[in-house]
């Protein structure tokens, strides 16, 4: 039997008088997979492809309640196909935003329910707000209500479903609400989150990681809290009113984008290894890797190189530019990693096929003698080092142009060679150099303009100017926090050396200890205690007194 879920055209309808279970003020009922089926069925048919939530709830649900002036649910208090209630206590709890592709919304829904079938668990009641909530009816929010009232509504649902659409700007989480949720969901450990894309912004995702590695942090850049939308600005500010008795609207900032992060990843590894499987070829998969790496991951980020040139090997053979990149990319993590040799060994295969093929004087070729460069560096073979970094500044200019961030990179590493040489003048002028086209190219906030921060600010300590140090150390601690993480390493050694500074300065010596403390506990777990960054922090912490970990 096909339920239908428009009762005012002649269908099924409870004939008993609407048992007003649903007081908006609890998680009480929820509706199940039949129900939604139906329900897509009919907003397919009845409301234009970008109808939101708030169309369905404006369209449907108002008109085919507004008698009864009830929830919609009510309607179907009582009814139930091939003997499964339409509606009963919820199991999970829906995170949305309103502007949502309703569409899009539902799919998500009736996606998770069917899984949830497929796993032989219960099955899935959503308390879903357009269809349990009586929508005639609008009950005073109270500050209590926010700090106690909705967490534990949420507590006692079990588990949340966060609904991402569209993956690259999702609508929810630019609203205040939904953030509001999210962070109770994620304070409460014994509520299990789960978070969905519908399937096509699956693919469009896949598709933005061939486009660019950078294409989840970007979308990541976009979460703030602080800049969050409601309805109603009474109800921004209760939210922020409840926030503030926890934590800070930053922290709450951070907290859910290192838990998104960590889910696009999560996710896009299982979309390009199933893109793999399909013998499907994409870009997808040398960039997950090198995002991978860029966040610390390098075990991870290896595998996925070396996954990435066996399939290159298998369809293009070795000599192409893409197996290049891979070889690049094998030595980029290796050197994270602290494994020279290989490293060294890896850029030179890489080189060596730019050379074979004639594309020496390529952006790709002078990225391998970029990080070729950096293992000379790390290994004082300073000239070597500077020899790699002049090449690649040469093909940058020419390819690209002085004003862009590749050739910003190569004054960056420039800078380094020359700082290492003691060549402080001609360290100060480079690192300049790349931190202008940085914050024209890229803007402020990125953690490349980061980075240029605190490697500018190291040689203003070093020329003995602390004041200019001290405020670009903060802008490199406040950037990468925001943008790659507190568990960062890169971050870690922002903070480092801001905490280092500020101990041997004598301003807010506390907090400056705090900030090496945070930077040595993520060293020591991201790069081990042998890793030449965690051995020369923990070395000037110990110098202050502070004790390390063991």
């Amino acid at each position: 039997k096909k339920f239908n879920c428009l009762p005012l055209m002649g269908c099924p309808i409870s004939k008993s008088k609407p048992t007003a279970q649903v007081s908006n003020e609890g998680c009480r009922v929820g509706v199940g997979l039949e129900f939604l089926e139906a329900l897509l069925d009919t907003v397919n048919s009845k409301l234009r492809p970008e109808a939101t939530t708030q169309d369905l709830c404006n369209k449907l649900v108002l008109p085919l309640t507004r008698s009864k002036a009830c929830a919609y649910t009510e309607l179907f208090a009582r009814e139930s196909v091939s003997g499964k209630p339409l509606v009963g206590p919820p199991n999970v709890y829906v995170c949305h935003a309103w502007f949502s592709r309703a569409r899009d919304v539902l799919q998500v829904l009736i996606d998770f329910a069917r899984e949830e079938a497929k796993l032989g668990h219960a099955d899935a009641y959503f308390w879903f707000d357009p269809l349990v909530c009586n929508q005639h009816v609008f009950p005073e929010r109270t500050q209590a209500w926010w700090t106690s009232a909705l967490p534990a509504n949420i507590k006692s649902v079990g588990r949340m479903l966060l609904v991402l659409t569209p993956w690259n700007k999702p609508v929810a989480l630019s609203r205040t609400w939904c953030l509001w949720e999210l962070h109770c969901a994620l304070q409460d450990k014994s509520i299990e989150l789960h978070i969905r894309l519908p399937p096509l912004e699956q693919q469009a995702l896949l598709s933005g990681m061939c486009q660019s590695y950078s294409a989840i942090t970007d979308a990541l850049a976009t979460i703030d809290v602080e800049k969050s939308s409601a309805f109603q600005p009474s109800t921004k500010e209760d939210i922020f009113k409840a926030l503030h008795l926890q934590t800070t609207l930053a922290e709450v900032t951070n907290q859910i984008k290192h838990h998104l992060r960590d889910w696009f990843l999560d996710l896009t590894k299982k979309l390009v290894l199933d893109a793999a499987k399909e013998g499907k070829r994409t870009k997808a998969m040398y960039n997950l890797a090198y995002l991978l790496s860029e966040y610390g991951h390098f075990e991870s980020a290896l595998q996925f190189f070396q996954k990435d040139l066996e399939q290159n090997l298998n369809t293009v053979g070795e000599l192409h530019s893409d197996t290049a990149s891979s070889y690049n990319g094998m030595g980029r993590t290796l050197r994270q990693m602290g494994h020279a040799d290989q490293a060294i060994a890896a850029y030179q295969k890489s080189i060596q096929i730019y050379i074979q093929i004639g594309q020496e004087r390529t952006s790709d070729a002078a990225t391998s003698f970029i990080g070729l460069g950096h293992i000379y560096n790390g290994l004082d073979l300073y000239s070597q080092a500077q020899e790699c970094y002049l090449k690649a500044a040469e093909v940058y200019r020419e390819v690209n142009g002085e004003m862009d961030v590749y050739t910003a990179t190569s004054y960056h590493s420039l800078a380094q060679a020359y700082e290492n040489q003691g060549k402080m003048d001609e360290a100060l002028d480079c690192y300049l150099k790349a931190v202008e086209i940085y914050e024209t190219s890229l803007g402020e906030t990125h953690h490349y303009t980061a980075s240029g921060y605190n490697d500018l600010a190291v040689v203003y300590e070093k020329l003995g100017d602390n004041k200019k140090a001290i405020t670009y150390h903060e802008q490199a601690v406040r950037i990468s926090d925001l943008t790659l993480g507190a568990d960062h390493p890169e971050t870690a050694v922002s903070h480092g050396n801001l905490g280092c500074l500020m101990v041997q300065e004598g301003i807010d010596v506390e907090l400056g200890v705090q900030h090496l403390q945070q930077c040595l506990e993520v060293l020591y777990s991201k790069l081990g205690p042998q890793h030449a960054t965690t051995v020369a922090l923990a070395d000037r912490a110990r110098r202050f007194g502070i004790a390390v970990p063991e």
